[in-house]
This record gives structure tokens, C-alpha cells and sequence, in this order.
């Protein structure tokens, strides 16, 4: 009867600690995937975003010579693709820092002097082969061209899209969740030792019984989570998402198939250690009834 008695608050419990288990890989996973440098650094790598990048700087200065006149190479001559990994390194670390408040502004970390000194020296070329003398007009042709090479640069650059983010007013709504994450998942650690503590004096009286709904908590989360992930995965579910940049693409979908990936991982380790403790409970019981 005592055994009766106890099985649906062993469950209430049991069911409360499967949610506060996925909770927990799912600030986990955010803190340490999602929202680490390295992670987003590999998939940059992984993903050759560099090399897309600067097809795309070659394919945008060649059809903008139509309009400007200025030739791609001279901004292609210094956007290569040893200065965009570089350049992408600097500014996904100063966005992490960012986010995590060692920063206080998002910085322009690029160095832009020799796209300057590559830019300048066309238009002298240009002006003594026209004989053109240098004037206000000219000054300013040099300066906005400059200025719009950086602007585009530098956003085209920012794979995360940070600055947009930041217009948007999410990026500092997202610092300002960030300074509790830490705080965040010590709630949850408690609750769940708390939960845990409950489900053994429950159960303080025939304590194999803990194994068993251990095991069944872990196993439950780890296919309630497992299903859409491996949907996501096998399906490519994130590629029918319609992304027009081509480099922009393979960096979220990279980004999001990381996560599953990682997921999944700790999915398998859940299922993994609800085995173990099914075996525990199976054997402890045996030695019980012998």
C-alpha cells in the first residue's frame, strides 16, 4: 500500500526532474556552444566562410566598377583571404566580449590603413594622368569612397550580424540575460538536488527504486529531445531555410546543425546512463527477491 501510495508522487517528481534536465542542457549548451567564440571560430573554419567571403568581395568591387569607376583591384588587392580570416578572428572575439560585458562598445577592430593607402593611390594615379588638380571635390570623393568601403567591409564582415542586432535593441536585452546565466543554472542545480533528496525519502524505505526513476527521467529526456533533433539533422532541416548570402547560409546553418549536434551528444549520454541505472535497479532487485 505504501508503495501505492508513493507512486504518483514519484512520478510528479520523476516528470519535474525530466524538465529540469533539459533545462539544464539547455543552458549548457548555450553557454558552452552557442555562446563560445571557439564554436563559432571552427564552424567559420569548417565551413570556409573565409573563401566565401571573398568570393564575394571580388564578385561586389568587379560589378561595382560600373558604377564607381574604381577598379576591384584596388580594394581586392588588400581584401584577400588571409585579411578576411584575420579580420573575422578579431571581430568575433570583441563580439563575444561584447556580449559578456568586457566590452563596453562593439569595436571596428579592422585595420583599414592599407585599403586607405590602396584607395588614395588610385586617385593620384588617376588625377596626374588627368591632369586633375586636387581640390574640395576631389578631397571628398577620396574620403566618401574610403568611407563606404569600411562601412561595407565591416558589416559585410560581421557574420553574426551584431551591429544589426544591436539596432535592433536585442543585443543588450541578450547581455542583460547573459549576467544571470551563471546565477540561473546554480537555481537549477539546487532544484534539482532538492528534487532528488525528495525522490530517495520517498523511496527511503526500498532504495533501489531511486535507480529506477533516475533511469526513467534520464530516458525520457533524452527521447523527448532526440526525436526533433534527429529530425533536424537527417532531414538537413535547416537548409530549406531561405538565406540569400551565400556565406551568411553556411555559417547559421552551421551554426544550428553545431548545436544539434551537441545536443545529441548529450542525448546519447543520458540514454547511455539510464541504461546503467536500469541495469543497477534490475540487479539490486534480484538480489532483493533472492
Amino acid at each position: 500500500m505504501k508503495k501505492y501510495k508513493n507512486f504518483i508522487p514519484c512520478i510528479f517528481f520523476t516528470v519535474i526532474l525530466v524538465f529540469l534536465t533539459i533545462l539544464t542542457e539547455l543552458v549548457f549548451v548555450t553557454k558552452n556552444v552557442y555562446l563560445n567564440s571557439d564554436t563559432v571560430l571552427k564552424i567559420v573554419e569548417q565551413k570556409e566562410i573565409s573563401s566565401k567571403l571573398n568570393l564575394h568581395f571580388k564578385s561586389y568591387y568587379t560589378e561595382k566598377y560600373n558604377t564607381t569607376g574604381i577598379p576591384a583591384d584596388v580594394y581586392l588587392n588588400v581584401i584577400n583571404e588571409e585579411f578576411i580570416n584575420e579580420n573575422l578572428n578579431l571581430i568575433i572575439k570583441n563580439n563575444f566580449d561584447f556580449l559578456f560585458s568586457k566590452e563596453e562598445n562593439i569595436k571596428d577592430v579592422i585595420d583599414y590603413k592599407n585599403l586607405e593607402h590602396s584607395i588614395n593611390g588610385f586617385f593620384e594615379d588617376y588625377a596626374k594622368s588627368m591632369n586633375y588638380e586636387k581640390n574640395d571635390l576631389y578631397e571628398k570623393k577620396v574620403k566618401e569612397s574610403i568611407s563606404d568601403a569600411k562601412i561595407y567591409i565591416s558589416s559585410t564582415l560581421d557574420i553574426m550580424q551584431m551591429s544589426t542586432l544591436k539596432k535592433a535593441g536585442l543585443v543588450n536585452k541578450i547581455r542583460s540575460v547573459l549576467k544571470y546565466l551563471d546565477m540561473f543554472s546554480i537555481i537549477i542545480s539546487v532544484i534539482i538536488i532538492v528534487d532528488f533528496i525528495i525522490i530517495i525519502l520517498l523511496n527511503i524505505k526500498s532504495i533501489r527504486y531511486v535507480f529506477y526513476w533516475l533511469a526513467s527521467s534520464c530516458l525520457i529526456s533524452s527521447i523527448v529531445v532526440a526525436l526533433p533533433l534527429f529530425y533536424a539533422k537527417y532531414t538537413r532541416y535547416f537548409d530549406k531555410f531561405t538565406i540569400k548570402t551565400d556565406h551568411i547560409f553556411h555559417f547559421v546553418t552551421g551554426y544550428l546543425y553545431k548545436a544539434v549536434d551537441s545536443f545529441l551528444f548529450i542525448q546519447m549520454i543520458a540514454f547511455g546512463f539510464s541504461i546503467i541505472l536500469y541495469i543497477i535497479f534490475a540487479i539490486t532487485t534480484k538480489t532483493k527477491n533472492a
